[in-house]
C-alpha cells in the first residue's frame, strides 16, 4: 500500500500556538489531525474482494504503457473517521472527514534512468473539519495548481516524497505530501505469476515547517492474476494487485511555541486494479487504521491519543 495519496496528495498544517488556552488546544488538536492525514494519504490505499480469477498461466512482465507529452488525471476521494482526547476541550466523537483530489500526472522525460514528470493539483477539497476547529480551515485553494516534481523506475518504484517548499499561510506552514506511489506500485523486474509475492520499503526522515518527521513504511504485494472488479457483474479483467502494509511514524518539534512528540503505527489493505492494455491504474480501493499518540512536554504537560479509520478509493478519470 503506497501513496498520496493519500493515492495522490492530501496537506499539512502547523498552526501558530500563540491565542490563549483554548486556541492553543485547537491548535495542537489541529496539528496531530493533519499530520495523521498526511500519514493515512501518503499511505493511500486500496481494499478489495474476490472477484473472477483467470491465473497468468506464461507469467506477466507488467509494463506502464507512457509516452512523453502524456497527461494522465485520477481521482481520490477518503472517508476519515477519528477519535481522540484532548484535555479541558470537550469534542464531539466521532470526527468525520471527507477529503477528494484530482491530480494529473504530465508526463515530461522518459529515459533509461526512469521516468520524470510533475503531478499537478487540480482540485482539492476536505470537508468536516469546521465542526471541530470553528473559524479554523485548510487553505485548499491556495493548493489548487501546485506542481510536484517525480520520478520513478520504468517498474513504477518511486521514492516517498513528503515536503515540498513552503508556503507562508495565516502564519503557519504548509507543506504536501506528495509522489506517484498511489497510482504506480513497484512491480518486479521478472515475471509475476498468479500468488507471486514482493516487498517494497519506503523509508524518509524531512523537516516539515520545523516539524521533524520519519516513516517507514512495508508493503507486502500479492499478485493475483486477471479479475473483475468486485461486486461489478461483467467487469472487464485487470491486473488485480493485493497489498498488505505496516508503517511507524514519528515527529519531532521544537519550536518558539511548543516542544511536543507524536508516534504512530497504521496498517492496512490495498487493492488495485491495473488496465490489461495500457497497464495503468484503472481503480483502487483500501482500508486503513492508524493510532497516534501526542505529548507535549511544554509549554505544558499533556498526552492525547487518536484514533483513525479511513476508506479510500482511487480511480483513473478519463
Amino acid at each position: 500500500m503506497n501513496n498520496l495519496i493519500l493515492d495522490s496528495a492530501v496537506q499539512y498544517y502547523s498552526y501558530e500556538l500563540t491565542r490563549g488556552m483554548q486556541m492553543r488546544f485547537r491548535s495542537i488538536s489541529l496539528h496531530m489531525v493533519s499530520l495523521a492525514a498526511v500519514t493515512l494519504v501518503t499511505a493511500g490505499c486500496a481494499a478489495g474482494g474476490a472477484g473472477i480469477r483467470t491465473p497468468v498461466e506464461e507469467g506477466h512482465l507488467h509494463n506502464y504503457q507512457l509516452d512523453e507529452g502524456m497527461e494522465i488525471r485520477f481521482e481520490s476521494v477518503g472517508e476519515m473517521s477519528i477519535e481522540m482526547d484532548v484535555p479541558e476541550m470537550p469534542i464531539e466523537q466521532p470526527i468525520d472527514m471527507t477529503f477528494t483530489s484530482i491530480t494529473c500526472f504530465e508526463v515530461e522525460e522518459m529515459s533509461e534512468e526512469g521516468i520524470k514528470g510533475v503531478l499537478v493539483i487540480e482540485d482539492m477539497s476536505l470537508e468536516g473539519m469546521g465542526g471541530m476547529f470553528p473559524g479554523a480551515g485548510f487553505p485548499l485553494d491556495q493548493m489548487k495548481g501546485m506542481r510536484i516534481p517525480v520520478s520513478m523506475s520504468e517498474r513504477g518504484k518511486s521514492e516517498m516524497q513528503l515536503s515540498l517548499e513552503g508556503m507562508n499561510l495565516g502564519g503557519g506552514m504548509m507543506n504536501l505530501p506528495g509522489g506517484l506511489s498511489s497510482y504506480f506500485i513497484p512491480w518486479p523486474e521478472e515475471p509475476v505469476r498468479a500468488g507471486s509475492t514482493w516487498t517494497d520499503t519506503m523509508t524518509t526522515d524531512q523537516n516539515l515547517g520545523g516539524v521533524s518527521v520519519s516513516f517507514q513504511m512495508i508493503t507486502e504485494y500479492t499478485y493475483l492474476g486477471l479479475q473483475g472488479e468486485e461486486g461489478v457483474e461483467d467487469a472487464p479483467l485487470a491486473h488485480k494487485v493485493h497489498a498488505a502494509m505496516s508503517m511507524t511514524m514519528g515527529a519531532d518539534t521544537d519550536v518558539e511555541e511548543a516542544d511536543m512528540f507524536i508516534s504512530g503505527t497504521a496498517s492496512g489493505e490495498t487493492d488495485f486494479y491495473f488496465d490489461t492494455n495500457d497497464g495503468l491504474l484503472n481503480l483502487s480501493r483500501a482500508t486503513m487504521q492508524m493510532s497516534m499518540l501526542m505529548e507535549m512536554i511544554s509549554p505544558m504537560e499533556m498526552t492525547i491519543p487518536m484514533a483513525m479509520n479511513m476508506i479510500y478509493t482511487g480511480k483513473r478519470l478519463p
